[in-house]
């Protein structure tokens, strides 16, 4: 009797596994705009970047994205088992609002902070070196 709970507690936890992997990956193929970008509002997506094209933004950004993003991001951006790559088409196609306001609120679920005491002067020299690298 121990054996056969044991095994239906196990395929049970397998299934449940399974079902878990296939609707994340579902959702991430499907649309990952959505989750990155979802929770920004409508109006995130017509604001511009006043130091798009700015290099010395761009280096100002990078220094202010190693000390705030690389830790979990990586030094470039690249990715780590923290935190996924910024340098992909999902950030390529976002809006320089769009990714401005999720770096001043987070994904606090996902494990990123809110960014909102940084100046907005800052965030947007992040989001210039972001896009930089694009």
């Amino acid at each position: 009797m121990k054996r056969l709970a044991w095994t239906l507690a196990a395929s049970l936890a397998l299934g449940a596994a399974a079902v878990n992997a296939a609707s994340r990956s579902t959702l991430d193929e499907a649309e990952p705009s959505m989750v990155v970008f979802g929770g920004a509002p409508a109006q995130t997506q017509s604001r511009t970047n006043p130091y798009a094209g700015n290099p010395e933004a761009a280096r100002a950004g990078r220094k202010l994205f190693r000390k705030h993003c690389a830790g979990c991001h990586g030094s470039d951006g690249e990715g780590t088992l923290r935190a996924p790559s910024l340098v992909s088409t999902v950030v390529r196609q976002a809006a320089p609002g769009e990714i401005e306001w999720v770096v001043r609120n987070g994904r606090i679920r996902h494990g990123m902070p809110s960014w909102s005491g940084l100046p907005e002067q800052r965030r947007w020299q992040i989001v210039t070196f972001m896009q930089s690298k694009q």
